[in-house]
């Protein structure tokens, strides 16, 4: 009984990790395209970055199962979650130095979206 314990112990600590994972990408996501609409005014260019967020999701969603079980489960979560964590660093470096541009977020935003998929 307390093996059973300590596992689930153990996957609500995942399982938790990895909602404030997506949280924060979801968030981060909205972020972007709200700088993106004040920066450049352009609801084109704000819909092509929320189409850059989601087209991934979609088209991957399809192979994403199948790959990740062929996988190591840990190990892809791991490089899923680190990747995600790199788009949202290198959109906050961007930022600081004034070097952001649409074209940025839309690959950022494509690969965020492609990472929480996985």
């Amino acid at each position: 009984m307390k093996n059973r314990i300590h596992d689930l112990k153990k996957f609500y600590i995942l399982w938790s990790t990895q909602e404030l994972s997506k949280f924060g990408s979801t968030m981060t996501n909205f972020a972007l395209i709200l700088w993106l609409y004040q920066s450049t005014g352009s609801a084109l260019q704000t819909a092509l970055l929320s189409i850059c967020s989601y087209v991934p999701y979609i088209l991957m969603s399809i192979l994403a199962g199948a790959l990740s079980d062929k996988w190591d489960k840990k190990k892809t979560m791991m490089v899923c979650d680190m990747l995600a964590a790199c788009c949202t660093v290198s959109a906050f470096i961007l930022i600081k130095a004034g070097l952001l541009r649409a074209w940025h977020l839309y690959l950022l935003n494509a690969l965020n979206g492609l990472m929480n998929t996985v």
